[in-house]
């Protein structure tokens, strides 16, 4: 197929380190992430109706950080240790800079799919 995109992992492992921006401690360790299945998006709607105990998010700010929590919570396979006690607190910058490599790695194929078509285009412009 002329514009299959290769590299798609269903699942993987990877090294995280990040800095808290609350108490400046960093953290390290192994995670084993997944890439989101369309059966997941009920299971981040139901983790997110347990934080909030039904109730509706009214704040965006809380929202995002709501909805990153969920859906974290369903496409990290294993964790640190570390990992259940910043969410615990919840430290948004650590979250956040965990989903930030999630969705690199997420991104990483389609990225590299569209790059190389660039290049071919600008190939072709310039031959």
């Amino acid at each position: 197929m002329k514009n299959r995109i290769s590299g798609i992992k269903d699942s993987e492992t990877v090294n995280v380190k990040v800095k808290s921006r609350l108490s400046g401690e960093e953290y390290e360790g192994m995670f084993h992430w997944r890439r989101r299945q369309l059966d997941d998006i009920g299971r981040i709607s139901m983790a997110m109706s347990g934080m909030t105990g039904g109730q509706i998010v009214v704040d965006q700010g809380l929202g995002v950080l709501l909805r990153t929590i969920a859906e974290l919570d369903v496409v990290i396979v294993e964790a640190p240790d570390w990992w259940e006690e910043v969410k615990d607190i919840p430290d948004q910058g650590l979250i956040m800079a965990v989903n930030t490599q999630y969705l690199e790695w997420l991104n990483a194929p389609f990225r590299k799919h569209r790059e190389a078509l660039e290049a071919r285009e600008a190939g072709t412009k310039e031959g």
